[in-house]
């Protein structure tokens, strides 16, 4: 199953962060629209959910990288100094009636200071736009992580090609050709060599087999007529490959010698 995209994952906050914004007014309530997005940025980013552990560490430090880079990033201390409330209000001076002004005869002139509210809602048109600045951000993550992760197969794919290429059967094909006169050799009892066995051993690490003839291996030989035997005769052993959960890879084709007849 396909791993959930961080627009995939924002599509399932969206209402949710609409309607932590709809109400809210500017510039009265900008502190908290500031901390209302980026706790929604920090849950999307850095929460404990489906996207964030689709991620192996590689991306997970592309990504904090990223969170760097894309956070709403302010300094609280400025931030807390500014009094958005205060910000928000005005103070005009209004004309006071003579009866008025029998009564506050200490202010000034005949004109009292009002304050007003001078935030509005924020509107839908503009809670659209946040809405849709945070997807185009998971968007760009998703195309950064997602190309990321493309080069990182593209590099993959390229190792297990040459790895498939750069085996010895394929570099050093004489080699393993020759393994099979050196083991014919080192069966004779007056040439026996415990190195010999040694060296076989370790051809075996590297998943290569000497392969002698029996009912189950006769696919493993090329058959030849020979005037000089009576019998089927073993003349050189096959030399295959280990394949893990496949079927044996014939390197060297065994040769077995038959009667004419």
């Amino acid at each position: 199953m396909e791993a959930i995209s961080l627009k995939q994952l924002f599509e399932q906050s969206k209402e949710n962060l609409r309607n932590q914004l709809r109400g809210k007014k500017l510039p009265r309530d900008y502190q908290q629209i500031q901390e209302v997005l980026k706790s929604t940025f920090l849950d999307l980013l850095a929460g404990d959910n489906e996207f964030r552990l689709s991620l192996i560490d590689t991306d997970v430090k592309l990504l904090n990288s990223l969170i760097r880079i894309h956070l709403p990033s302010y300094d609280a201390s400025i931030n807390d100094s500014i009094d958005y409330v205060r910000l928000s209000k005005q103070k005009i001076k209004t004309w006071i009636s003579d009866w008025q002004f029998l009564i506050f005869q200490s202010i000034s002139g005949r004109y009292a200071e009002k304050e007003i509210e001078n935030s509005l809602p924020i509107t839908e048109e503009l809670i659209n736009g946040i809405i849709g600045e945070l997807e185009t951000i998971c968007v760009e993550i998703d195309d950064i992580l997602s190309r990321v992760k493309n080069d990182r197969e593209e590099i993959k794919k390229y190792y297990e090609n040459l790895l498939r290429e750069r085996t010895l059967d394929k570099m050093y094909p004489q080699i393993l050709a020759t393994l099979r006169y050196v083991w014919k050799e080192n069966k004779k009892e007056s040439s026996y060599n415990k190195h010999v066995d040694t060296l076989i051993d370790d051809f075996e690490n590297y998943g290569y087999k000497v392969v002698e003839l029996s009912t189950d291996t006769r696919s493993y030989f090329t058959f030849k007529t020979n005037p000089r035997v009576d019998s089927e005769v073993m003349y050189l052993p096959a030399i295959i490959k280990i394949v893990d959960g496949g079927k044996d890879e014939i390197i060297e084709k065994g040769v077995v010698y038959m009667p004419e007849n």
